[in-house]
């Protein structure tokens, strides 16, 4: 039996709404964990690195070291609560639908700029190291 065959129309939009709402805030909550497990890993062992050749870290990255242990969290547990909290509040599946997708992008456009300061910073001081 299908899912989606007892359902009208309407119904269908809705519940699909509602499953792509949760999945979406299931990746905020994933990303979240992630990557401040994987900051609170590796920003100490880039710092102490930085200290060993006698660079100042970047500021993009000096902002994650001061910020990563609450910001980040806050950041992608709020994304996740307000991406299902609006489901309830928005009636339109195709704004629902919309509003995951801009959620779910600007959650992974984070992500993205986080690794890249990471990325940029770690070949800087490798760069720096092996002079």
């Amino acid at each position: 039996m299908n899912l989606f065959e007892t359902y009208t129309r309407s119904q269908r939009e809705n519940l699909a709404s509602w499953l792509f709402a949760i999945l979406v805030a299931l990746m905020c909550i994933m990303f979240g964990s992630a990557w401040v497990g994987f900051l609170r890993a590796y920003l100490p062992t880039l710092q102490m690195l930085s200290q060993t050749v006698n660079k100042e870290l970047s500021w993009p990255v000096r902002f994650l070291l001061a910020t990563h242990s609450w910001l980040l969290p806050l950041f992608f547990y709020c994304a996740a609560v307000i991406t299902i909290v609006k489901e309830g509040l928005i009636r339109d599946s195709r704004k629902n639908r919309i509003w995951n997708t801009v959620a779910f992008v600007v959650v992974a456009i984070v992500v993205g700029l986080a690794e890249l300061a990471l990325y940029l910073q770690s070949a800087h001081l490798a760069k720096v190291s092996q002079h």
